[in-house]
């Protein structure tokens, strides 16, 4: 099942999503907006991780890439000039 909680009881599962229905639209937005953002910011540091070199344009080119596919990064990015493995 996606998003089982196979490390908690069913007790705490059961409150994690109680607590998850009290919330309201807006902030269940705003919960949602920062999980993005972390995953895309833990993505961003894997790639820089694995390459140190490339600019900011870059690693941007490249989570586009992951996250799109080349044919997205090349009309938002344009050809990858680099010459990398």
């Amino acid at each position: 099942m996606l998003g089982e909680m196979l490390d908690t009881s069913p007790e705490q599962r059961e409150a994690y999503f109680a607590r998850i229905r009290s919330l309201s639209t807006a902030e269940r937005i705003a919960m949602m907006d920062r999980l993005c953002r972390g995953v895309r910011t833990m993505a961003e540091a894997g790639i820089r991780h694995a390459h140190p070199e490339y600019s900011d344009a870059e690693v941007r080119r490249e989570l586009t890439v992951r996250l799109y596919g080349e044919d997205v990064a090349l009309r938002l990015h344009g050809p990858n000039v680099a010459t990398r493995p």
